[in-house]
């Protein structure tokens, strides 16, 4: 996302002319680039969210902690 951000302040920095240059194609793919690192983090902190939610709704499968006391 740094990138993404650094990308477009040069392009917002470098664009002096009238016309749309080179500037506003690497707007354009680093948009296209932060979108899809967007999507990808969602997606994994959906998984995430997903296990977390499974590991607390299963508590009757669970087996109790023991703890065995090694002077025994």
């Amino acid at each position: 996302m740094t990138a993404v951000s650094a990308g477009c302040l040069a392009a917002m920095l470098g664009d002096t002319e009238k016309t749309i240059g080179w500037q506003g194609w690497m707007v354009e793919w680093l948009l296209f680039l932060g979108l899809l690192r967007a999507v990808r983090l969602i997606w994994l902190f959906r998984l995430l969210i997903d296990v977390s939610d499974h590991d607390g709704t299963n508590v009757a499968r669970n087996e109790p902690v023991r703890i065995i006391d090694p002077e025994n």
